[in-house]
C-alpha cells in the first residue's frame, strides 16, 4: 500500500530528502505500524522489515539513593522484557562505562553503579527506555562519615577519605596570559598527615627561579608564572601525596604572543621577465592565536631598501604572485605571519632571482 494521507497511523510518518537519499522517519512507533516497507524508484526498489516491541512492564521502580561522599551508590530497576535496550542518563548526560560507572543487566533487573560519589554527582538519575517512556530518581551525596568511604572532610583534618588520602579540590582553571605577563593557580587540597605538594611542567618537576615561584601550605599550595614565554605554554600538573595515597591535577596555561616566523624555504617560482610567484609554509608556533594574513616584503634593486608590496590570507598552500618586476633586474623577497599579538620575524628568500624569461625573449611569426 503507497503511503498516503488514508495510510494507518499516518501522524506518525515523515518522508524527508538528504540530497539523493530518501527518509522514512517514524515517531512514537506504535505497535500498528508492524511489518514490511519497500522503498520503489522508477528503476529499482529496497525493502525491510519493521519490528516493533512492546513496552515492558516495570516489576521494580527506579528508588532514591542517599549516599556519604566517596562511597557508592546502586541503582536497580526490573523490567519483564531481559532484552529491553535502555539508557542510563545523570543530570541529562548519557552516562557511559568507565572506572566511575558501570552496568549490569541480568534477568530483567538493569544496575547502574556509581563509584566513589561526589557532591557535583548529585542530582537526577534517568533510567531511559525511549523518549516517552522514562524512569527517574535522585542521588544525594552527603558529608563523608568520619572514619568511612573515599571523601574527604572539607576542613583538611583528612577524616574519612581512605582514612586521610590527598585530595585536590576544584579551583584549579585555565589561565591564558599574554607574553611578559604573570599568572597564578592555586590548589587547596586535604589530607592526613599534611601531603607534600610537587609542581611539574612537561615531565620535569619545577622549583623556586627568578620566573618560578611557588608558595605551600599545609592545605594550600600556589606556584607563579611570571615575565611569560611562550614556551611556558602547556600543562602544569600538581602531585599531592602522604603515606595514605596521592593525587593529581592537571591545569593548562597558554601564553598568546607574536607568531614564529614562517616555515622555508621561501620558493621562487614560475620566473618571468616582469612577474614570479612566492611559495611558503605556515610557521610552527602561531602564538597561541591564528594567522591572520601574511605580509610580504621586496629588495628594491635600486635603493637596496626592503618594500612592502602586499598581504594575502593565510588560506592553503600559501602563494603570492609578485608582478611588475623590471627584466633584468635582481629580486630578493621575505615574507612575516601576522596574528591579533603581532608580526612575526620574516622569514626571507635563500638567493636573490634575476626577473627573466625562462627561455629569452620568444617572437612568434606568421608566414
Amino acid at each position: 500500500m503507497e503511503i498516503s494521507a488514508t495510510t494507518p497511523h499516518i501522524e506518525h510518518l515523515k518522508e524527508k530528502e538528504d540530497g539523493r537519499a530518501r527518509i522514512l522517519e517514524i515517531t512514537n512507533c506504535p505497535m500498528g505500524l508492524e511489518g514490511a516497507f519497500k522503498c520503489t524508484s522508477s528503476t529499482d526498489e529496497t525493502a525491510a522489515n519493521l519490528r516493533v516491541m512492546p513496552l515492558p512492564d516495570i516489576l521494580e521502580p527506579l528508588q532514591d539513593v542517599s549516599v556519604p561522599e566517596g562511597k557508592t551508590a546502586v541503582f536497580s530497576c526490573k523490567l519483564s522484557d531481559p532484552e529491553c535496550p535502555i539508557d542510563w542518563v545523570l543530570n541529562g548526560e548519557k552516562v557511559e562505562a568507565n572506572d566511575k560507572f558501570s552496568f549490569t543487566a541480568e534477568d530483567g533487573r538493569q544496575e547502574l553503579t556509581i563509584q566513589n560519589c561526589l557532591k557535583s554527582d548529585a542530582g537526577q538519575v534517568m533510567f531511559r527506555i525511549t523518549a516517552n517512556f522514562q524512569l527517574k530518581a535522585s542521588l544525594t551525596v552527603t558529608d563523608a562519615v568520619d572514619g568511612e568511604g573515599d571523601g574527604d572532610d572539607t576542613d583538611g583534618l583528612g577524616l574519612g577519605r581512605r582514612k586521610g588520602c590527598p585530595k585536590i579540590l576544584e579551583g584549579l582553571e585555565r589561565g591564558v596570559i599574554k607574553v611578559g605577563k604573570a599568572h597564578t593557580f592555586v590548589a587547596e587540597l586535604m589530607g592526613k598527615p599534611v601531603p607534600t605538594k610537587i609542581w611539574s611542567f612537561k615531565a620535569q618537576e619545577l622549583s623556586n627561579n627568578d620566573r618560578i615561584n611557588i608558595v605551600s601550605e599545609d592545605f594550600k599550595t600556589e606556584i607563579t608564572v611570571s615575565q611569560a614565554l611562550r614556551k611556558d605554554t602547556g600543562m602544569y600538573k600538581l602531585r599531592v601525596e602522604n603515606e595514605n595515597g596521592f593525587d593529581e591535577a592537571e591545569v593548562e596555561l597558554v601564553v598568546l604572543g607574536k607568531p614564529g616566523k614562517p616555515e622555508g624555504p621561501l620558493e621562487v617560482r614560475e620566473i618571468y621577465a616582469d612577474k614570479c610567484t612566492l611559495s611558503w609554509k605556515p610557521p610552527i608556533d602561531d602564538g597561541g592565536s591564528p594567522i591572520t594574513e601574511y605580509e610580504i616584503e621586496m629588495l628594491c634593486p635600486k635603493t637596496k631598501q626592503w618594500k612592502k608590496i602586499g598581504r594575502c590570507k593565510p588560506d592553503l598552500p600559501l602563494k603570492y604572485p609578485v608582478t611588475d618586476l623590471e627584466e633584468g633586474q635582481e629580486y630578493n623577497f621575505r615574507v612575516s605571519a601576522i596574528n591579533e599579538e603581532g608580526q612575526s620575524e620574516p622569514l626571507e628568500g635563500d638567493k636573490p632571482i634575476k626577473a627573466k624569461n625562462p627561455f629569452g625573449k620568444i617572437l612568434f611569426s606568421f608566414c
